[in-house]
């Protein structure tokens, strides 16, 4: 069992270092996402006191510092991911930055606009999905009976693909209830999509990339009132814990 802790839950503890107080910390597990997220906000540089204490904070806890369909590749089968390797330029930052380095300012600007770019990917990819979903929109005759539509078929195999681009790993063929969070919220976030009644933002590529890490039995925490409501509605309450 581990519970896992939305990047917003690591930046509350920040300002409240008793947060967590109520929740069995030997089972907190930071993932490579938290890292991640942190490492491609601008406030790296405009706030290293925060950015470096919550990086030292995670070191504490158990890390799964693997990219999420990584995870879930591994989920599936045995898979020899080499962190030290693919990951070799995030684990040499964290190093140096941890310890009290500081961006050097002839490369900041550098560094912004790798931020940058690493949001408008996923910016193109809400695009995407709001484009995809009005197409979808224009054919929907019942909204009721499109919701009520078991569609998780076609995210498994959503699913599939993108971890196959991401990881060269066929899963077509595992057991989806391993990642039963992550398939029922996002096919609960499609259909909303599809009849308007939500609209994907970037931000929401990284908050559903991070139920990869929850698995049945796993605690999740998030205060995203979009994303609370989307678990709940999809039948996954038991899942929420709040800090």
């Amino acid at each position: 069992m581990k519970i896992i802790l939305d990047t917003n839950i690591w930046y509350g503890l920040f300002e409240n270092r008793n947060l967590l107080k109520d929740l069995d910390q030997s089972l907190v597990t930071p993932t490579f996402l938290n890292y991640f997220e942190i490492i491609k906000k601008r406030s790296v540089v405009s706030n290293p006191l925060r950015s470096r204490w919550i990086f030292n904070k995670m070191d504490e806890f158990q890390i799964l510092f693997e990219p999420p369909f990584v995870y879930i590749a591994k989920q599936y089968q045995f898979y020899h991911y080499k962190n030290i390797v693919e990951l070799e330029d995030y684990i040499l930052f964290l190093i140096r930055y941890k310890k009290g380095d500081y961006i050097d300012p002839k490369k900041v600007e550098e560094f912004f606009n790798y931020a940058d770019s690493v949001n408008a990917d996923f910016e193109n990819l809400s695009i995407m999905y709001n484009d995809e979903a009005k197409k979808v929109q224009n054919r929907i005759k019942n909204n009721k009976k499109h919701i009520m539509k078991d569609s998780t078929i076609f995210i498994k195999e959503y699913l599939a693909q993108i971890v196959y681009l991401a990881t060269d790993k066929d899963i077509s063929q595992m057991d989806f209830n391993k990642i039963e969070l992550l398939v029922k919220t996002l096919d609960l976030y499609f259909k909303r999509l599809e009849i308007g009644d939500l609209k994907s933002t970037t931000n929401d590529i990284i908050d559903f990339f991070m139920l990869s890490y929850v698995q049945p039995g796993d605690l999740y925490v998030t205060k995203d009132k979009k994303w609370r409501k989307l678990i709940i509605d999809c039948g996954c309450e038991g899942y929420l814990i709040s800090v």
